[in-house]
């Protein structure tokens, strides 16, 4: 911060703790449950918990807007121990050696219940305070069948304002039912059933026998190309049984 508005800072928090404006008179708890348990293992010199008695001092929000924020002391203190996390990974990695216990309670190609049993029974043995008459309660084939809850209230989804308008040409561009065919080529996007429409650009690449078919020098497409395109374009439309055969 450079030195006109570090001045201009500490004005106004000199002003503003002489007229009495200071945090103390917002009634403030600990901003989380789990804080008052960890607040012995943060509360350093380097990285401090946030709890409310440092909320209260008008010293704190100063160091906010002074001082950079030390994110790698804080999560090497909070990460001294394990994670435990509903993540698909198994550990983190902090630099190239580091690694930090990271049990989860969801893995991929794992049943749930064998996870999160695996997470809790780690924990136990690493010393963590633990119900264990609890999750003992959680028999993967129980002597009764758990209870399901039924008639819960739907979430109240706001579809009133569309925020992404998609055209009917875009629909059908990528809702195509069929590819693109090398002799029909690929149906209009302003595709009718009832008057279907294919466009196509003959392709010397795709059909290189086009080019032995001439009549006085000029390319001309066979009318067996065309008999072949329209038996394409029936079979693309017929939705009923599967077609046999044609009769020409």
């Amino acid at each position: 911060m450079d030195p006109q508005r570090r001045g201009l800072l500490e004005a106004t928090y000199r002003v503003l703790e002489n007229a009495g404006i200071h945090m103390g008179q917002i009634k403030v708890t600990k901003t989380s449950i789990h804080v008052g348990s960890f607040t012995s293992d943060f509360n350093t010199m380097i990285c401090q918990s946030v709890t409310s008695d440092i909320l209260c001092t008008p010293a704190y929000w100063v160091q906010k807007l002074v001082f950079t924020v030390n994110f790698d002391g804080a999560m090497r203190k909070c990460c001294s121990g394990s994670i435990i996390r509903p993540n698909p990974g198994h550990f983190l990695v902090l630099g190239q050696t580091e690694r930090i216990g990271y049990p989860s309670v969801l893995n991929r190609d794992r049943p749930a219940i064998n996870s999160l049993l695996a997470s809790i029974g780690g924990l136990h043995c690493q010393g963590f305070p633990l119900t264990i008459n609890k999750a003992n309660l959680l028999d993967p084939n129980p002597s009764r069948p758990y209870m399901s809850l039924i008639g819960l209230p739907e979430y109240p989804f706001n579809h009133s304002v569309t925020y992404w308008d998609k055209s009917q040409t875009s629909k059908q561009f990528r809702f195509r039912k069929n590819p693109r065919h090398h002799l029909l080529g690929c149906q209009v996007l302003d595709w009718n059933p009832l008057e279907p429409k294919w466009r196509h650009i003959v392709r010397l690449e795709e059909m290189p026998r086009l080019e032995d078919n001439k009549i006085n020098g000029f390319i001309i497409f066979p009318a067996a190309g065309m008999i072949a395109m329209a038996i394409e374009a029936m079979n693309q439309l017929s939705e009923g049984p599967t077609i046999v055969g044609f009769d020409i």
